[in-house]
């Protein structure tokens, strides 16, 4: 009897003292083609995305880590939330999480999509405003609100519950328009500029501004590699910065 006292006092006090393991997750997300929509251009991404994966891989990412990849028709809207959500709600706070898109990116500064929103009724038309979106495989420009990802209302709620339980959170958005789509602040009502920052573990990198395409000569994929084999990825990609082609949020 007193050797299995024993035993069960050892047994949580082993419970207790071990560490619990921190585990990594990467969710890559690729979108160069679509279903249906003829909108935007076939892009070439999944030799972005092999470029990513393989900087974490070799160099950033502990032992106990889980790469999710949804490319093209894998990178439905429903899909990507879906994906986030089941993150979300692992992490632990020992834990990191690692997002990387490449693909096309929107704004309510994008002529291209004006006259899809002009057909919406006019309190729907501002759904943009102050936001930016990415553009899933399954995007209809004829369904313009319901179809695209919008930062603000699809995504952003989803990183502000992880950033309260991962260690850290790095997003990084290869897209035009995409400095707006995990923005980690709001601006007051008068658009003074003051800011409440919403994130404590979250750098968030973009290679556009909320008004302008993405550069073609940005490079941001190489730079990231480059930055994640760094001991401290955050302070590279905060040097790297340029006013047109990398900016950086933490």
């Amino acid at each position: 009897m007193k050797l299995r006292k024993m035993a069960k006092l050892l047994i949580g006090i082993w419970i207790v003292s071990t560490p619990i393991l921190a585990k990594d997750y990467v969710m890559l997300v690729g979108v160069g083609e679509f279903k249906d929509s003829k909108l935007y251009q076939p892009l070439e991404i999944k030799e972005d995305i092999k470029i990513i994966k393989d900087a974490l891989i070799q160099n950033k990412l502990q032992k106990g880590y889980s790469i999710i990849e949804l490319i093209n028709k894998d990178a439905t809207k429903n899909n990507i939330i879906s994906n986030l959500n089941a993150i979300s709600d692992r992490l632990t706070s020992n834990d990191r999480f690692f997002f990387y898109y490449s693909g096309h990116g929107t704004a309510h500064a994008d002529s291209s999509i004006w006259k899809y929103i002009r057909k919406l009724d006019r309190d729907d038309r501002d759904f943009l405003v102050d936001t930016s979106a990415i553009v899933p495989y399954d995007f209809n420009e004829n369904d313009i609100q319901n179809t695209l990802l919008v930062g603000s209302r699809d995504f952003e709620p989803i990183i502000q519950e992880m950033d309260k339980k991962a260690s850290e959170i790095l997003i990084i958005l290869d897209a035009c328009f995409s400095s707006e789509m995990a923005r980690g602040e709001r601006f007051n009502a008068n658009f003074s500029g003051k800011k409440k920052h919403q994130y404590k573990n979250t750098t968030r990198v973009s290679s556009s501004g909320r008004t302008s395409n993405r550069s073609g000569k940005s490079n941001i994929t190489s730079i990231i590699a480059k930055c994640l084999k760094t001991s401290s990825h955050n302070k590279c990609l905060r040097n790297s910065k340029t006013s047109d082609t990398i900016r950086v949020k933490d």
